[in-house]
């Protein structure tokens, strides 16, 4: 397997290094986008309109799109070298599902020399212009905390809603993070030296791994604190070609996921896996050709997880139907 930064992405990874040599960013902010011509605007306008004490960078990642999101990145760059800082692809690297995009979007990172990273992608938007410099100067006077994220509204494709996670000004505990699914993915900010901590590393090994995010807010969890604000920073999208929607109808591709880090984690999460899980169980135990045959090999791994508990659900569903026949 080839695990070197393709040609093309590397020599323009150089160039951002070199830019950021002079311009020595406090912050890069991290944003993937793929067919986004409907919505990049909204997010590159959320960068540029930031207000901060200090300079920043957006490495906005183009990755083969077939529309006009590369014409629209370039619009941009073009209209704020200083700010937008561009890498285009001409394959695209995360249908590879070989760690490309992951390595050339962390040597990206890496070559800006930023303290902090933000995450925000091509899909989604910041509408709070102090987002940065508020949460850079709460990690500035809370050197135990090693990330950051607050509140957004959930945007659909009916539109912007009132919806909200249900956050307070807290610290959020590790369990906590991984059972109730509370962070907004465009609405942190971390140290980037949480890339190169050996339980990130690890993480990272997980083959075809669906969302990376998780496996970030753990590995921040492990080396340090997380801390939540209530405060609206942005919108969220919640579109029906994205992940979440994608993992509902294939839940062994998440399943498989979240197990290989609750496995490193401990049994508590574990435990959390099979509870998050296990409602899928007799569904797919009772539709074996959907999806075959990482259905069967979800319904394998969930028995084996929790035989009893597996038991019960099946007895639970089929009692239910008795009933309902009665």
């Amino acid at each position: 397997m080839n695990k070197q930064i393709n040609p093309f992405a590397k020599k323009q990874i150089d160039a951002i290094e070199k830019f950021c040599a002079a311009k020595q960013p406090l912050v890069a902010i991290k944003c993937v986008t793929y067919n986004h011509e409907k919505y990049l605007k909204d997010a590159l306008e959320g960068f540029v309109k930031q207000k901060t004490k200090f300079p920043f960078v957006a490495i906005v990642h183009d990755d083969a799109s077939t529309d006009k999101t590369a014409s629209i990145l370039k619009e941009y760059a073009d209209k704020y070298p200083d700010i937008i800082l561009p890498i285009y692809e001409t394959e695209n690297q995360h249908s590879k599902f070989d760690g490309s995009l992951l390595r050339i979007t962390t040597g990206a990172l890496t070559a800006t020399g930023a303290k902090y990273i933000a995450i925000c992608e091509g899909d989604d938007y910041w509408t709070d212009p102090l987002k940065l410099q508020k949460q850079v100067d709460f990690l500035e006077s809370h050197p135990d905390y090693t990330l950051v994220f607050a509140n957004v509204r959930f945007h659909y494709e009916s539109g912007v809603t009132d919806q909200t996670f249900p956050l307070e000004n807290r610290e959020y505990f590790p369990t906590e993070i991984y059972k109730r699914c509370l962070i907004a993915t465009p609405t942190i900010l971390y140290r980037r030296d949480i890339l190169d901590s050996d339980v990130f590393k690890r993480f990272n090994k997980i083959k075809r791994a669906v969302f990376g995010d998780l496996t970030l807010y753990m590995a921040c969890i492990s080396v340090g604190k997380i801390y939540g604000f209530k405060d609206v920073v942005g919108g969220y999208r919640r579109l029906s070609s994205g992940a979440t929607n994608y993992l509902a109808k294939h839940p062994y591709r998440h399943f498989r996921n979240r197990l290989a880090i609750s496995t490193y984690l401990g049994e508590d999460f574990k435990r959390i896996d099979f509870d998050k899980f296990k409602q899928y169980f007799s569904w797919c135990f009772l539709h074996l050709s959907y999806d075959f045959p990482d259905n069967l090999a979800f319904i394998y791994h969930l028995f084996r997880l929790s035989p009893k508990g597996c038991i019960k659900q099946l007895a639970s569903k089929f009692n239910r139907k008795k009933t309902s026949t009665i």
